[in-house]
């Protein structure tokens, strides 16, 4: 499970990135925010909210 734990780190980070590009700083902020959730409470990472989601579906890597 850490490697859809890392992946889930490393994508939110991607669009923070993007999002600040963008100059969309409210996206941005949003992204932060669960970004600095994440490193607070890793044991939400491994939450199965987000991966029984109906709309989650993994990529391949």
């Amino acid at each position: 499970m850490a490697r859809r734990s890392d992946k889930v780190e490393r994508v939110t980070l991607q669009l923070f990135k993007l999002a600040y590009r963008q100059n969309r700083l409210d996206v941005a902020e949003h992204l932060l925010r669960a970004l600095e959730t994440l490193e607070r409470h890793p044991e939400i990472q491994e939450s199965t909210h987000v991966a029984g989601a109906p709309w989650w579906r993994p990529t391949a890597n």
